[in-house]
């Protein structure tokens, strides 16, 4: 009797438990032994017969299916561009891995499976998680056609939590490192200290935006519309850089806009060659946020700049603005009444040798 050697099959552990892959789809794989065997023969002729017939046929109910409808539904296409792009880098990440997997097959355990994997990247798990989550709501919504009940990639709690520290003003020092070096960086980091806005509002800006004295933009997590007087350095910088009208003003290499995922990228490796730590792009936004109070800008001018719906972080840099200059004044009041006092002794120890 011949035996079948199957080849591709990956063997995974995770949480004492033992799971079985199709290493070129990564596809999840019966337990049982014969079962798990049929299935990798019927997954190796759907491939024969796709490499042969030359057309991208994805079989029905698949997550490939899945994914090549969502790219091509209006609830992608109404994603903010630079959204598009990174939905697009881990949708094909997830479909390299899980392309020829049914929807329906789709359970709990394959999501902490997933989620246990990218582990040692917990920003990364809650990127993947977010985006599957989006593709199973999308195939929910088509019962008949995917087989799916409930979405089993909702309520994960976020594997990723900053530490209080980790989006903190940047110091002069830290914003001229980060753009002493012309390139992408260097201009978000401009627009981001001067206008105070998140990465995905900086990314998105186009020079259609700017009108030479200000930048009008709907901030995509409040939906605010906001018109922000640009700072002149900020003009300057700008008025430096090649224009065209209808472009993003933070483009990469190619003159393209920038994905999140590429410009964060991009910002490591800046961050790293000026030998910075501890910083994060949305620190610049509490950055814009402190030189605001201590110019003396009240809460409520603070937050028509940020676009803050509540008074919290303002009121936090004013609180901190004021506290300053009222103990600076009262240092300066403390060293006058120093210096009198020692002025004062002078007079009388000279007057008690005259005398």
């Amino acid at each position: 009797m011949q035996t079948l050697r199957l080849r591709g099959i990956k063997r995974y552990v995770s949480g004492g438990r033992t799971y079985w892959y199709f290493r070129p789809t990564g596809e999840r794989l019966p337990d049982e032994p014969h079962a798990r065997a049929m299935r990798v023969l019927e997954i190796q002729k759907e491939r024969e017969r796709f490499r042969t017939t030359g057309k991208t046929v994805y079989a029905p109910g698949s997550f490939d299916d899945l994914c090549d409808a969502y790219l091509r539904s209006d609830d992608y296409g109404r994603l903010a561009l630079t959204t598009r792009g990174d939905y697009r880098e881990r949708i094909d990440w997830l479909r390299q891995r899980f392309g020829a997997l049914q929807v329906s097959g789709i359970d709990r355990e394959f999501v902490v499976a997933l989620r246990d994997k990218l582990a040692a990247k917990p920003r990364a798990a809650d990127w993947m998680l977010q985006v599957l989550r989006r593709l199973l709501y999308f195939a929910l919504d088509r019962p008949s056609r995917y087989g799916l009940q409930h979405n089993p990639a909702a309520r994960f709690k976020r594997a990723w939590r900053p530490s209080a520290s980790s989006n903190r003003p940047w110091t002069p020092d830290e914003v001229a490192a980060m753009t002493a070096e012309p390139g992408p960086i260097a201009t978000a980091v401009m627009l981001g200290a001067h206008l105070g806005q998140r990465e995905g509002d900086v990314l998105r800006l186009t020079w259609s935006q700017f009108d030479g004295d200000a930048v009008t933009l709907r901030q995509s997590k409040t939906g605010e519309q906001l018109v922000v007087p640009a700072h002149p350095e900020l003009v300057a910088h700008l008025e430096r850089l090649p224009r065209v009208e209808l472009g993003t003003i933070v483009v990469g290499a190619r003159g393209r806009p920038l994905t999140g995922n590429g410009f964060r990228t991009l910002f490591q490796r800046r961050r790293a060659a000026a030998g910075i730590s501890g910083i994060t792009f949305h620190g610049l936004r509490h950055t814009a946020a402190q030189a605001l109070a201590e110019a003396g800008c009240s809460e409520a001018e603070i937050r028509a700049v940020l676009g803050h719906r509540t008074s919290q972080m303002a009121s936090h840099y004013t609180r901190r603005a004021d506290q300053a200059r009222l103990a600076g004044a009262a240092v300066e009041r403390l060293v006058g009444l120093s210096k009198k006092n020692k002025t004062g002794a002078k007079v009388s120890k000279t007057t008690r040798k005259t005398v």
